[in-house]
């Protein structure tokens, strides 16, 4: 049940940024694209940042038990992995939870 809730969410937010990045002009005036402003190299790093945030916080939801397998260091003597999947939920919550503070720190300016 909580990996079914989690991987909707993920596929939720998913939805959601690409709604968010194909009218990105209409709901972020400010966050366009600029003329004046390079988009590519270090100038650009902080908007590819700000658009793959929560890209990364749908995949650690979606993802968390291929995270758990491949990354989590394992018991000497069960073999079961140390870390389970609520750390990968609570990073993945942590990412989103700045990716809608950048929003509506954006939004507001």
């Amino acid at each position: 049940m909580i990996r079914t809730f989690h991987f909707a969410l993920g596929l939720v937010i998913i939805v959601v940024q690409i709604y968010v990045l194909s009218n990105l002009t209409t709901l972020l005036p400010l966050f366009g694209p600029h003329p004046d402003v390079p988009t590519a190299g270090r100038e650009g790093a902080g908007e590819a940042i700000f658009e793959l945030l929560p890209f990364i916080s749908a995949g650690l939801f979606i993802f968390a038990d291929t995270l758990t397998d491949r990354l989590s260091p394992r018991s000497q003597f069960t073999g079961e992995p140390l870390i389970g999947n609520g750390l990968w939920y609570l990073l993945g919550y942590g990412t989103l939870l700045v990716s809608i503070a950048l929003y509506a720190l954006l939004a507001s300016a």
